[in-house]
Parts: structure tokens; C-alpha cells; sequence
């Protein structure tokens, strides 16, 4: 309910989320192929007819009236990012730093994944008011439709940094992204998969960004920085139970850094 109209995007062409669109009276859009999620999002501001467009993972659950608050959260020419919480209500860090080679260093490589709220560390924040941020994980977000077709979400990544780099493209252009914590969404999941398809698109990608970025020099700099960054990740690996599992995971990150480094990812 709030919504002016329901679109779906498919990515995987599932039978079973066209039968929910088709009960709920959603306009189904079914891609081939699992192009990723990039491509979803280019779908569905392609098919949408309203002035915005709230896009969103497919494990993002929303609480009732939530539409109609979201009509109050639209900004013109500004990427708004909702307030994520887990499954038992408490607010996830979704705040990001923009990877520039300092930021991977400071803030993937030697700082810990949870710390203090410090606005000089974007990773370790979770803003009660609304405020300005460089990026966030675009588990959902709240855009123009015109914004969105004037800077797309980059598709060539498949999965993974995509979202970053666009964040990237949107300070390039000065286009405000503002957190809103007063509209939220719950999501269960995500960022504590540990799957060797992820880890493998995490390195490569991180490579490919650097070369976008910096070309050759950052090609080799930022493969540099995903070494450091999945050795870290090994070390704290040792304490953990599940080690062995997490340990093939960074060296399939290590196959992905390298093949990118190749030119075959």
C-alpha cells in the first residue's frame, strides 16, 4: 500500500515470483539469464512510469504503511538510503566510505569490521538524524527515476562493488545521497555469506573498479590492496570455528584477484 505502482524484477526468471506478481497484481519483468542485480535496477527504471523508484534486494521486508511514509522521504535530484535493521529490529551498519585507495586501506585493511560511532570511519557509523553520507550497501534505495536513467547502476560487474562505484559516479556529479533513518526496512542476511562465488566476484571486482578508476596503475594497486585485504580477513579467519570454509573462501577471492589481473574476469 502507498505505492503508485508495483513492478518486479525478476532476475532469475523465477515461475514462482511471477505467480506472487501476477496474485498481487505487480508487473512482472522477467530477465534471463540472472544478469545481476545492476541489471535489475536498469529494468525497472526503464519500465516504471512514476517520477520515483524504490529499489531494493530481494530479502528487504517492509513493515505496514511503509509506502506512504516513503512518499514523504522523496527528494529531488537526492539518492535517499533507508534505515536497515535486522530481524530483531536492531539498525545495521550500511554507511559506507567511497573506495578510494586510502579508504580500502584505512577502513577494509586495518581497521576491525565493528568499532565506536566515529564520523571519521564510515563503516563503524549509525546515524539517528538525517544527514549526508558518501555510500551505503544499496540494499534499498530511494531515487528518481530520471536520476537513475542519467546515471545507471554500472552492469558490468555482475555482482558485487557495483553499487560502490555508482556511489562513486553519483559524488562525480555531486548528487546528494542522504540516510533517513526515520523510514526503515528489515533484512535478514547478506553480508555474513561466506559462498565461494561471492568471494570470487569480491576480489576480481574490486580489481575492476581500480582499473575504471585509475586504469593500469589501478589495476595492479587495487589487486595489491585485495591481497592485503583477504590475508587480513585470513588471520582473523583462525579464530573461528568455521575457518576452513571461510579460508577457501578469501582464496577463491585470490583466484578472482588474479584473474582479474589477467584480464579474464
Amino acid at each position: 500500500a502507498g505505492f503508485d505502482e508495483i513492478l518486479v524484477a525478476n532476475v532469475s526468471a523465477d515461475r514462482a515470483v511471477e505467480a506472487v506478481c501476477a496474485r498481487h497484481g505487480a508487473v512482472h519483468l522477467p530477465l534471463e539469464g540472472n544478469p545481476g542485480y545492476a541489471a535489475g535496477v536498469g529494468a525497472l527504471a526503464r519500465a516504471a512510469t512514476g517520477d520515483h523508484l524504490l529499489f531494493t534486494n530481494d530479502d528487504v521486508r517492509f513493515a505496514v504503511g511503509f509506502g506512504d511514509r516513503v512518499q514523504h522521504a522523496t527528494r529531488p535530484g537526492t539518492v535517499v538510503i533507508p534505515r536497515v535493521v535486522d530481524t530483531e529490529g536492531r539498525t545495521t551498519t550500511i554507511v559506507k566510505a567511497l573506495p578510494t585507495p586510502t579508504r580500502v586501506l584505512v577502513e577494509w585493511i586495518l581497521l576491525p569490521d565493528a568499532g565506536p560511532p566515529h564520523r571519521g570511519v564510515q563503516k563503524w557509523r549509525r546515524p539517528e538524524r538525517v544527514e549526508t553520507i558518501e555510500a551505503a550497501t544499496a540494499a534499498a534505495v530511494l531515487v528518481e527515476r530520471r536520476l537513475l536513467l542519467d546515471h545507471p547502476m554500472p552492469t558490468d560487474y555482475v555482482l558485487y562493488w557495483e553499487e560502490l562505484s555508482w556511489f562513486w559516479d553519483l559524488d562525480d556529479a555531486a548528487i546528494p545521497v542522504v540516510y533517513d533513518p526515520t523510514i526503515r526496512v528489515e533484512r535478514q542476511g547478506g553480508r555474513a555469506e561466506i559462498g565461494l562465488t561471492k568471494w570470487r566476484y569480491l576480489g576480481a571486482n574490486l580489481v575492476r573498479l581500480g582499473s575504471e578508476r585509475y586504469g593500469r596503475a589501478g589495476r595492479y594497486g587495487y589487486a595489491l590492496l585485495a591481497v592485503v585485504w583477504l590475508a587480513r580477513l585470513a588471520l582473523t579467519d583462525g579464530l573461528r570455528a568455521d575457518r576452513r570454509l571461510r579460508w577457501r573462501a578469501r582464496l577463491a577471492g585470490l583466484h578472482g584477484v588474479g584473474a582479474a589481473v589477467a584480464g579474464r574476469a
